[in-house]
């Protein structure tokens, strides 16, 4: 199987993008609206298990949406550079470990496994802390939509003395064409907050092992 190299855009024209993605943009306000009409209907007394899973799907569904507005957002603050970094020090081992458990808890229907691995515990790098927990968490949503069936994703940071090399891989098949909306949104978002850090992507390619992103960011800041 030929290697294939997934792309991070650094450019985004927002207006065609929100045309293009409509259906899927609207799509989570119709279920949510369909179920929650559907159970409120039903409500008497406790609930039925066919309420629960309806209830469990307007969660899913809610939280579907509120990510595709946040990303929305993201973009747009990012394409007319409102969000620039707030340096500061930070441990690599806790921002990792917040990037895993924001994703876990904004894809809760996503029954997979995200290990986290670092040579150096006590390593920190200087960035601005909410962004770069972004970069990790849109890294991983990536690598995880390039993957048909993906079961488990490795997140492993790799410091030296200037810069860390962060290694985000997830085994499975990876789809034919890398090519959704949410991929796009994701993938801008990303290579946006990696230039704000003055990082590069080493390596963003898949083949019959799996999906394999690897970045690099400076440690200390420079001031330009």
């Amino acid at each position: 199987m030929p290697k294939i190299r997934l792309d991070f855009p650094a450019e985004l024209d927002l207006t065609h993008f929100i045309s293009a993605e409509a259906h899927d943009l609207r799509s989570p306000f119709n279920r949510i609206l369909g179920f929650t009409k559907v159970v409120l209907k039903g409500m008497d007394g406790p609930l039925t298990d066919m309420q629960s899973e309806d209830l469990t799907t307007v969660y899913i569904n809610s939280i579907q949406a509120l990510n595709t507005i946040n990303n929305l957002v993201d973009a747009a603050r990012l394409m007319l550079k409102q969000k620039q970094p707030a340096w500061q020090e930070i441990k690599i081992h806790d921002l990792m470990d917040q990037a895993v458990a924001h994703w876990q808890q904004h894809h809760p229907s996503q029954e997979i496994e995200i290990r986290t691995e670092i040579g150096e515990t006590s390593a920190s790098l200087q960035g601005d802390e909410n962004l770069l927990r972004l970069l990790l968490v849109h890294g991983i949503t990536c690598v995880y939509l390039c993957i048909k069936d993906a079961s488990a994703i490795t997140l492993k940071a790799d410091p030296d003395n200037e810069t860390v090399c962060f290694t985000i891989h997830c085994s499975g098949t990876p789809l034919g064409e890398f090519q959704s909306g949410e991929l796009t949104l994701a993938g801008y978002i990303f290579r946006n907050i990696l230039d704000l850090h003055g990082g590069k992507v080493l390596c963003a390619e898949g083949d019959e092992n799996g999906v394999n992103l690897q970045f690099q960011l400076p440690r200390v800041h420079s001031s330009p």
